[in-house]
């Protein structure tokens, strides 16, 4: 994203771990741990669900801070469905895994996209030059048309995703 390699040009942002492009993605559902065996599973168990689902439309718009902006840890930027319902989608997904025997996610869903880690203390000047607002910046809009399982491996260079299983959304 633009954003991003703007970013990363700027001295007082160095403190920032940001992921590789190629990587960028929204997670549905985070698994943990999870034994290569349980692959063939989720495979079965995912596939005729998602298939229901139409592709998607998403703006991805703003940007925000886990937890917060005043103690942030992670930057990111805002996914809102323009057409079809990534809750609903995520919500499927949600239900298959829960029946599959993972436990229930706890946190509420918010879609979103990490545009950067932060590694240490950050001051809220740096914060406030980022523009953090859930109205904008706007980094335009992009078509869902498939649900990835994803494994990631953290590296010291980052996160290194590698697809293990892909469900197109045909509705």
């Amino acid at each position: 994203m633009r954003r991003q390699q703007t970013l990363r040009q700027e001295p007082e942002f160095r403190r920032f771990g940001f992921p590789n492009p190629q990587g960028m993605h929204v997670t549905l559902r985070f698994l943990g741990p999870t034994p290569a065996s349980r692959v063939a599973e989720l495979d079965e168990a995912l596939g005729p669900v998602l298939c229901g689902f139409a592709p998607l439309e998403l703006r991805v718009r703003g940007v925000g801070a886990f937890p917060s902006p005043a103690r942030p840890r992670v930057l990111w930027a805002n996914v809102e469905a323009i057409s079809g319902d990534l809750a609903l989608v995520r919500q499927a997904v949600e239900d298959t895994v829960v029946r599959l025997g993972f436990p229930r996610e706890e946190k509420p869903f918010h879609a979103h996209i990490t545009l950067a880690r932060i590694k240490d203390a950050l001051h809220q000047d740096l914060i406030s030059r980022l523009g953090v607002s859930a109205a904008g910046p706007d980094f335009g809009s992009f078509a869902a048309d498939s649900v990835t399982l994803w494994r990631s491996d953290l590296l010291p260079g980052g996160a290194r995703y590698t697809g293990l299983a892909t469900w197109p959304l045909k509705g």
